[in-house]
């Protein structure tokens, strides 16, 4: 199995080239150069929403579709502090949930700053695509079971 390899410790007399990045066979012994900005598949997970959105709630760094399963509308989940240009999209059933950014940032949803007392409600039976748009900014938009746009307003935790 093929992994990403961190190559920024590559001894002097090896070239690395910025404009790629590097896959490395299991034995790390092989490198494979894939251009920059090349779709690679990521984890599709689930979570499962908590009263403060730690543990179980954290979606994990890498995830790419994220299944959220919720007790109850007021349940939380956390993104992950990611990357400009990182995309998550989502699904929740039954209920709804509410989506966070991680307490150490100031990150926000759609403009307002979700690292504690707001959030971003996600009704139930909605899928959800987070775009994170700048260093500090993640861009949520909703859409109902038959594709309709649902406007993701974050506003103060209740």
């Amino acid at each position: 199995m093929a992994k990403l390899a961190d190559k920024t410790a590559r001894t002097a007399s090896t070239a690395l080239d910025t404009d790629m990045m590097y896959l490395t066979d299991a034995a790390g012994a092989n490198d494979f150069k894939i251009p920059r900005g090349t779709f690679l598949q990521g984890n599709n997970v689930a979570v499962t929403a908590t009263t403060d959105g730690l543990t179980t709630g954290l979606i994990p760094d890498g995830s790419r579709h994220v299944t959220v399963t919720s007790s109850v509308g007021t349940k939380v989940c956390v993104l992950p502090a990611g990357v400009v240009g990182d995309v998550i999209t989502g699904y929740v059933d039954g209920n709804g949930f509410e989506m966070q950014t991680l307490a150490s940032t100031s990150d926000k949803i759609n403009d307002v700053d979700c690292s504690g007392a707001n959030e971003a409600a996600v009704p139930a039976t909605h899928n959800f695509t987070c775009t994170k748009v700048e260093d500090d900014h993640w861009l949520m938009l909703g859409y109902t079971s038959a594709g309709v746009i649902a406007t993701i307003a974050p506003d103060t935790d209740a």
